[in-house]
């Protein structure tokens, strides 16, 4: 009987050791793990009793955490591990993992030229500088200021201008990575369209009056037209 007890007290104790796992997941706010990322960590150790603390230690020198599933932010780019340690009375645990955190692309553009007249065509031409640890890009969606958008890489646009003032127009580049992160260039009055002249004239006389003594006549026109002229 001695023996059963024995064998039946060790084999509890040995299942008891083994269910006492750390353990965690995380994912990345809105799935973006560019700077700066907001990782939300979630408990996942498993006890046979209550466990009685938590320690996050997120390899990037801040204050450690000591909550089941807490929430920080990664402030510079680089690749960091994450260590949970969890305690039951006089038992410990430990589980790590990688956190990747990448820098934002750079996007810039340059318009092909800054004034134009009404229908003419434009060509928007952007150009992107890539941190060591950046993700290509995913995604270009360019607002050309007068409500229409484009997602090429560089679009060509035709603006118009029915009015009879110049008009000027904000072009804005946005681009999404493939690690999930938006960054987005703006030019305030990147284009400049001309009104569109309105030709017309007048004269001083409009009527003449014939007669032996009079063959000629003479007047004088007046240009009346309206808008830029020598653009």
């Amino acid at each position: 009987m001695k023996k059963y007890l024995i064998i039946s007290i060790l084999f509890l104790f040995s299942v008891s050791a083994m269910a006492q796992t750390a353990g965690f997941t995380f994912a990345y706010d809105g799935n973006k793990r560019c700077t700066p990322a907001t990782v939300r960590f979630t408990n996942t150790s498993t006890s046979p009793g209550t466990i009685t603390s938590y320690d996050w230690d997120f390899g990037d020198g801040s204050t450690h955490g000591n909550t089941s599933d807490p929430v920080h932010v990664f402030q510079s780019a680089g690749t960091y591990t994450v260590t949970l340690t969890v305690n039951w009375g006089g038992t410990q645990r430990t589980a790590t993992a990688k956190i990747l955190v990448t820098d934002p692309l750079k996007p810039t553009f340059v318009a092909s030229k800054d004034t134009i007249c009404p229908g003419e065509t434009i060509t928007f031409t952007s150009s992107i500088v890539a941190p060591g640890n950046a993700g290509g890009v995913r995604s270009y969606t360019w607002s050309m200021g007068d409500g229409g958008q484009s997602s090429q890489a560089n679009p060509s646009w035709k603006y118009q201008n029915a009015g009879n003032i110049d008009i000027a127009y904000d072009v804005t580049l946005t681009i999404v990575d493939t690690n999930g992160c938006e960054t987005m260039v703006k030019d305030t009055s990147a284009v400049f369209v001309w009104a569109k002249p309105i030709a017309e004239f007048g004269s001083t006389d409009t009527i003449f009056c014939y007669n032996d003594n009079q063959t000629t006549g003479t007047t004088t026109f007046i240009n009346m037209t309206s808008g830029d002229v020598n653009n």
